[in-house]
């Protein structure tokens, strides 16, 4: 079941105020609530789809010790992340049926997944995982490897 407070994170409230020319934006009332958790700064900036919020990055600050200083006064329990599932050696990869649309297939060429905690793209019709590079090697880097499964569900 959920927590007694699990209600209050489906509030919202105003971080960022209107101007003149631009909405103003609304954030969970967590957030505002507590301050300390936001790693940076409520404010807008542009995109190609107008004006949108943003949380600008303290300047100077280290992320990686004020992350860690947040997740420590998070209420136990909060998160609990899933168990990992690592690859066994010698597993092959995953058979999908891709194609195109009007084939009826479920995945699409050249879209990406992830499958046991690893990123794959279907190439050939068959889940073909790919190469993270650490430094010059072969593969896509770290970064783009981070970004692609949560875009995932809009790359099929």
């Amino acid at each position: 079941g959920q927590p007694d407070n699990a209600m209050a994170w489906l509030d919202t409230s105003e971080a960022v105020p209107p101007l003149e020319d631009s909405p103003g934006f609304d954030v969970n009332s967590y957030f505002l609530d507590h301050p300390a958790m936001v790693l940076g700064a409520h404010g807008r900036t542009t995109s190609p789809y107008g004006m949108v919020y943003t949380c600008k990055g303290e300047t100077g600050a280290d992320l990686d010790a004020a992350l860690q200083i947040a997740l420590q006064t998070l209420p136990s329990g909060v998160h609990q992340p899933r168990a990992e599932t690592l690859r066994r050696p010698g597993e092959k990869a995953q058979h999908i049926y891709a194609g195109g649309v009007v084939d009826g297939a479920t995945i699409r060429e050249g879209s990406y997944l992830v499958i046991a905690n690893r990123l794959h793209q279907v190439i050939d019709g068959i889940a073909t995982e790919i190469a993270v590079k650490r430094g010059k090697g072969e593969g896509i880097p770290v970064k783009s490897a981070h970004i692609i499964p949560g875009d995932e569900p809009a790359l099929g």
